[in-house]
This record gives C-alpha cells, sequence and structure tokens, in this order.
C-alpha cells in the first residue's frame, strides 16, 4: 500500500461534517533528502516578566533607544523592567518609535516618550488616536472613528498641527489602520485600502496613489502586518489576503470559517529560524501561515483551546514574555498534533503502520522520557468515533534504527481509514512519511 497522505496544512470544516486534518504546533518545510518533511514547533520558554499583564505590546529594535525593550502591560508603558507611565483605552496597543520617541496608545489618547519624560500628545480636538505609523521623519496619527489622518512636524511626534491632515477619499469609510510598505502609506479602512506616495511637499507630505485603490476594507485594527516587501490583512468578509495587483485569497474555507465565528482578530508576526509565521489569532484558536510555504497551521496550549502567545510573544493573561526555544512550553506539556489517512473503496487488512521520523536522538538519558512516546488512534468513520491512545517508542539515545511501527490494525472499509497522532514528550520531533503495510514488519533496531 503507497504512503498515506497526512495534512500538511490545518483544516477544518464544520459545515458538511468534513474530517478534521488538525496540524497543532508541527509545520511543513522543504527537506532535499525526503521531499516535504513535517517538524516540530518550538515550544514557550520565558524570557521576563513585565507588570501584571496582559502584554498589549510589544517593541524592540536596534537603533531605538540602545536596544531597549518597550511594552504595554494591562494599562503600563514599560522600559525594560521600569515602569514609566500609564495609558488610557481598551483599544488595539500599539508601540511605534523613531531613533529618539517613542510613541504608544491603546485607543484613546496617545503618549510620547523621548527618553526623558512621558505625556500624552495634545492632539486636535482632544480626539481619540486609533493607530499610530512613523515614516520619514512622520509620525502619522488615524484620527478615531474618522477617515482623517494627521501627520506630526518632522521628528517630533509631540507637535501636530490642527491644520496637518487629509482624508482617505476613496470611500466615506473609518480608517482602522496604517501600515507602511517600502515608504508608502497604506491606510486600511472598512470598506477599502488606499495608497499615499511621497511628495516631498512639506505642506501635505503624502498624496494618493491613483488608481491604486482595493476595494476591500479590513475587519478590524491590529488585522493588517507587513511581512518583507508585501503585506496581508484580514478583510472586512472574514478572507485573509495578501497584497499585489489584485488583493489574493491565502485562507481556505476552513480558517474563514473560524474567523467569521470569531468576535475578535488580531494579525502578526513571530519567526522560527528561517521560517515567518503569520499568527491569526481569534477568540479560540490561532491559525498560522507559513509565509514561505503558504501552508497553514495550528499554535495551542496544552489544555487551552488558544494559543497564550500574543503579538510579541507577550503572554495573554499574565505579564510574562516569551521566546521560542526548547520543547517544554511555558514549563509544561508541549502537545503536537496531525493526522494521516486514505480512502477506501473496499476492504483492507492494516497489519502495521510505519513512520518515517525523527528517532533516537532524545536528550533524557534516564527516567520517563528515555525512550519517548508517540501515541496513536484511528477511526474507521471519518473522524467521528476513535479508538483509544496506544504508544509506541521512538528509541533511546543513539538508537538510530528504531522503527517506529504500530501492528495489527485490523480491517478497515469504506468511507475509509484515519490516524490521529500525538507527541507530549519534550523532545525534537521530525515526520517524514506514514506507510500502512509496510515491507518487512517486525523489525524493531
Amino acid at each position: 500500500m503507497p504512503a498515506l497522505d497526512y495534512g500538511k496544512g490545518a483544516y477544518t470544516r464544520r459545515r458538511g461534517n468534513l474530517p478534521e486534518l488538525p496540524v497543532i504546533n508541527m509545520f511543513v518545510e522543504q527537506s532535499s533528502a525526503d521531499g516535504v518533511v513535517m517538524q516540530s514547533h518550538k515550544a514557550l520558554k520565558s524570557v521576563a516578566v513585565v507588570g501584571a499583564g496582559p502584554i498589549r505590546a510589544r517593541l524592540q529594535k536596534d537603533g531605538v533607544f540602545g536596544g531597549d525593550r518597550f511594552v504595554i502591560s494591562g494599562n503600563a508603558f514599560y522600559r525594560n523592567s521600569t515602569l514609566i507611565g500609564h495609558i488610557h483605552g481598551s483599544g488595539v496597543a500599539y508601540i511605534v518609535a523613531s531613533d529618539t520617541e517613542v510613541i504608544c496608545g491603546c485607543g484613546k489618547a496617545a503618549y510620547s516618550y523621548d527618553g526623558t519624560d512621558f505625556q500624552a500628545i495634545p492632539f486636535p480636538d482632544g480626539a481619540d488616536v486609533t493607530m499610530v505609523a512613523w515614516t520619514a521623519g512622520y509620525f502619522i496619527y488615524l484620527r478615531g472613528g474618522t477617515g482623517l489622518w494627521y501627520f506630526s512636524a518632522v521628528g517630533d511626534g509631540r507637535s501636530v498641527d490642527p491644520l496637518d491632515f487629509a482624508t482617505a477619499e476613496n470611500e466615506p469609510d473609518a480608517l482602522l489602520d496604517v501600515l507602511v510598505l517600502d515608504g508608502t502609506l497604506v491606510f486600511l479602512g472598512t470598506e477599502s485600502i488606499e495608497f499615499w506616495g511621497a511628495t516631498g511637499d512639506a505642506d501635505l507630505p503624502y498624496a494618493p496613489i491613483q488608481q491604486r485603490v482595493f476595494e476591500q476594507g479590513v475587519i478590524a485594527t491590529g488585522c493588517a502586518q507587513v511581512v518583507d516587501n508585501t503585506f496581508y490583512w484580514i478583510g472586512r468578509d472574514a478572507i485573509t489576503y495578501r497584497n499585489g495587483d489584485v488583493p489574493k485569497a491565502v485562507s481556505d474555507d476552513g480558517i474563514v470559517e473560524r474567523s467569521r465565528a470569531s468576535r475578535s482578530h488580531r494579525l502578526w508576526l513571530f519567526e522560527d529560524e528561517r521560517h515567518k509565521f503569520l499568527a491569526q489569532r481569534h477568540d479560540e484558536n490561532t491559525m498560522c501561515l507559513d509565509v514561505t510555504t503558504q501552508e497553514w497551521s495550528e499554535r495551542q496550549s496544552y489544555g487551552l483551546t488558544n494559543w497564550r502567545a500574543g503579538p510579541g510573544l507577550g503572554d495573554d493573561t499574565d505579564g510574562t514574555i516569551w521566546s521560542l526555544d526548547g520543547y517544554i512550553d511555558a514549563g509544561g506539556v508541549f502537545e503536537r498534533r496531525f493526522r494521516a489517512g486514505s480512502r477506501l473503496e473496499g476492504v483492507a487488512i492494516i497489519d502495521n503502520l510505519r513512520l518515517t521520523a525523527e528517532v533516537g536522538t532524545s536528550g533524557f538519558l534516564t527516567g520517563e522520557y528515555e525512550a519517548p512516546l508517540i501515541e496513536m488512534r484511528d477511526s474507521r468513520d471519518a473522524g467521528n468515533e476513535w479508538s483509544d491512545w496506544e504508544a509506541v517508542s521512538l528509541g533511546e539515545q543513539g538508537s538510530y534504527r528504531e522503527r517506529v511501527e504500530f501492528r495489527a490494525l485490523g480491517m478497515f472499509d469504506d468511507p475509509g481509514m484515519l490516524f490521529d497522532f500525538r507527541m507530549t514528550a519534550p523532545v525534537s520531533f521530525r515526520l517524514s512519511s506514514i506507510e500502512a503495510n509496510a515491507s518487512g514488519g517486525g523489525r524493531s533496531r
């Protein structure tokens, strides 16, 4: 029997009761030796605790105050572990910076920190500020609930002249977000997206680029993200798009279904070695698009329906800031899951199910994880009912010929066979292939 297909991208579709293909805390990548392989994500490791939390925004850049870390924890603003001041608002938090000034806020007033003092910015009419960007010496402010945006004096985010504003012109919609893409301002409204280029005119430093408008808005503030030389956003229709000559949808029906079922939405970026992942956070799940492969996976914390890490890898409940490292997640269990299967038109007797996987690399020489286990359960009715879990070993350290094989699985017939795998041992794990009725079954080493 040929190798079984395994879910390389996460897929869940409630409509039609389609079989789920979860890919939790794992992702696929190209391998010259094995083609496509599935790798384990890294777990969450604490690097700092800042305030009471939750961590709502984080900024740390070379050239910005010596690379110090700026954080909004709850409604408190910190430089490293030093409390700088408090901000007001319950909106999406932001921190942007030039090399001499940091601007932050969360839906009400915008605040400025220059390394010495911290103060609310006197904004025209005392209006709320939804989001802020910085480019070419200017801070760009979105006035809450309107299509207006303001620009600061050059190099001075605290100076905003009431007459230094413009209006997004294509649609009479409110601006929810702003990005800077290759020096171009991208204004995202509820109904449309406009692109404004530099003019060189100090009275109005940016002007709309003609015939460069997307008639597809953004679903909420905090749902757009620049990645390299393009950007992604969650549209008002709950579809995730990538910038191009025309918007290109990158989310499938399952992702869109999750997005439409959620009341809240966020989009942000994290990196794991050469992989850049676009994290799309909903009320109950965080789906991640690998920018390189364009495959989706899901990040999840053990015992929770969602991932506890949010924008900037800050905790969604307390003041912990996380990094990605190792396979012990937030000090606890790091569960990785995936599925494989095949349709069947007749009857098949499955004598063995063999995984070509990472073996013999456990870092534990004694104890429970000396020979870590991987578990499997099967379904004969497209994932509606499941057998009990059973486990086989990935081998002790140095057992590089360990055969990972489940045996005597019995008879399967229409509609097919579906296998669910989980790995909870705190060790690295890689999967290259899954084969049913592999030849030479039975050798253990």
